[in-house]
Parts: structure tokens; C-alpha cells; sequence
């Protein structure tokens, strides 16, 4: 026997990568099974939809709302106004009607006092 120890690893590996294991959840364990990844159904939203949705939103009516007009889910009226980036249009048009409205209020409460049905 000798006091001189030697390795027996060979000096060059010729083996490939080894195969990147993952959790399963479902077993859990670690597993290095592929997962088929199943793309949803999609419906486009036509552009005729996705202006009466800015308008919906712009009368401050909710997703679920928006939804129930439209056939579809709070949720995919949420994500059309995401990922179309309909924010800008909504704000737009909420700040147009709101000076619409005060003016049209000021325009009702000049002839008020000009019928004299105020007072004061």
C-alpha cells in the first residue's frame, strides 16, 4: 500500500451537460420532465371595441361593466387597456367632457339669472 494518494479522475470530461432538473410541483420532486405549453385562445379586440371601451371608461363605468357591453371579461378589458395603452385616451377625454360640463353649467346658470329665478 502507498502513502501517496492519487486521483482517478480523468483529466478531461467528454460527457455533455447535464439535463437541468426542476420542481414539480405536483409530485414534488425534482424532475427534469417537459412541459407542453399550450398557447390560449385569443380574440383580438377590433377597433370599433376598443373605442367604446375608452368611452366606457371615460363615464367612469367599471371593468365589469365594460365587460357586460362588450361580451368579454373584466379582465380582458383590463388587459386590452394595458397593453394597448389606452390610460392617455381615457384621461383626454374625461378632462374634455368635465370642461364640456362646466361650461355647459355656466351656460344654464347665466340664464338662470337672466330669467331671475335666482336669487342673491
Amino acid at each position: 500500500m502507498s502513502l501517496i494518494w492519487k486521483p482517478k479522475i480523468p483529466a478531461a470530461f467528454t460527457r455533455s451537460k447535464p439535463k437541468e432538473k426542476k420542481y414539480n410541483f405536483g409530485s414534488g420532486h425534482i424532475t427534469d420532465i417537459k412541459v407542453k405549453i399550450v398557447p390560449r385562445e385569443q380574440m383580438p379586440w377590433p377597433e370599433a371595441d376598443l373605442l367604446l371601451l375608452i368611452e366606457l371608461r371615460v363615464l367612469k363605468c367599471s371593468y365589469e361593466e365594460c365587460g357586460t357591453h362588450l361580451d368579454r371579461t373584466a379582465n380582458a378589458c383590463t388587459g386590452a387597456v394595458q397593453t394597448n395603452n389606452l390610460y392617455e385616451a381615457i384621461r383626454k377625454k374625461r378632462k374634455i367632457l368635465l370642461e364640456e360640463a362646466l361650461d355647459d353649467f355656466k351656460r344654464k346658470n347665466n340664464t338662470a339669472e337672466e330669467a331671475g329665478l335666482r336669487q342673491g
